[in-house]
């Protein structure tokens, strides 16, 4: 049985659930960018298709959010084994830790309200 302080709303799962979508899709948006465009060369504006920038935008920032919200999930949810190790795993993994971060101690611990 999962802790009443352990559950969490639908919503909030959800939420969750998209900004970790968002953050894969930021790793896609940044291979994108490193397949199609040279870093030595100038940025030509046409070439970007609008709706891909925009995409990439979304993502980043929700990327960036999980990030925070992972993070201060460590700080309110310090695992009792490797503690240090996650926090600086977190800190400078960033995206990819807060991932590993989701799969690993999240989820197992949060389950939607019923």
């Amino acid at each position: 049985m999962i802790p009443k302080s352990d559950a969490v709303s639908h919503g909030t799962w959800i939420v969750e659930h998209v900004l970790a979508l968002l953050t894969v899709g930021s790793f896609a948006y940044l291979y994108w960018l490193l397949a199609n465009f040279d870093l030595d060369a100038p940025l030509d504006p046409a070439r970007v298709p609008v709706r891909i920038v925009l995409a990439g935008t979304v993502s980043v920032i929700g990327a960036i959010v999980f990030w925070f919200r992972m993070y201060r999930d460590y700080f309110r949810q310090r695992p009792e084994k490797n503690a240090a190790a996650w926090g600086l795993f977190l800190l400078v993994g960033a995206h990819l830790a807060a991932l590993f971060w989701f799969v690993l101690h999240w989820r197992p611990r949060h389950r939607p309200a019923r």
